[in-house]
């Protein structure tokens, strides 16, 4: 295939990858950040970053 190929910002990192590749690819571990971690290891640490940033989410009384 060859071209510019558009996504949507709902279409998945598999998807992406799978349209690049043209065959089934898992995308959260072959997109690479420019750092070198893997597309899941920068989503897995989402979750730690807005604990940090004091962004939990949660509902209740502060410990």
């Amino acid at each position: 295939m060859t071209g510019i190929v558009h996504l949507n910002a709902r279409d998945s990192a598999s998807t992406a990858a799978t349209t690049v590749i043209g065959a089934s690819a898992n995308g959260r571990i072959l997109w690479k950040m420019p750092d070198g971690r893997t597309y899941a290891d920068w989503e897995g640490n989402q979750d730690n970053a807005s604990v940090v940033a004091g962004e939990t989410g949660e509902v209740g009384e502060p410990q």
